[in-house]
């Protein structure tokens, strides 16, 4: 089993910091656990409360990535369609990706497409240098899902 953290800072214009926490845990999360090749999806969202404290949290969260092994990694399967991956009885994720089209036709669009396409409008992917303003840790976290397909767990310390 391969398990990949990664770090979590909100887009700095499109969400205010509760709803940038309420749509990662409510559609994206419930979405891209849907990836066939993903054997598990944590998200670890910071508790909003620790904003408040000393040290000031340096993330918005993490998402931790399980992968049966590296291979899968290297040459994942093709990305099933999303009108395939996210079907009516899902609910809202079906209305707000699927039947909005959000990011392009259902039919066409893959759901990695679409994962993508939903990953620049949420979280601050900036490559950009110097990085002395981006945050570096995560204290205070918490494990947020509506969804039985995501792997929840919560921390406060």
């Amino acid at each position: 089993m391969i398990k990949i953290i990664s770090a979590a800072i909100k887009h700095p214009r499109n969400r205010t910091l509760p709803e940038f926490q309420q749509y990662w845990a409510a559609r994206h999360g419930p979405m891209f656990a849907r990836t066939p090749h993903l054997r598990g999806y944590v998200q670890h969202i910071t508790l909003l409360e620790a904003y408040d404290g000393d040290p000031k949290p340096t993330h918005d969260g993490a998402s931790m990535f399980y992968y049966e092994d590296v291979d899968v990694l290297r040459s994942p399967p093709p990305s099933p369609r999303l009108s395939e991956a996210i079907r009516p009885e899902d609910g809202e994720i079906y209305d707000w990706f699927v039947a909005a089209k959000r990011y392009g036709d259902p039919d066409v669009i893959t759901l990695a497409e679409n994962t993508l396409a939903d990953d620049r409008q949420l979280f601050d992917r900036e490559p950009g240098w110097p990085l002395h303003h981006k945050r570096r840790g995560c204290p205070r976290i918490r494990g947020i899902s509506g969804d039985p397909g995501l792997i929840v767990r919560h921390s406060s310390g």
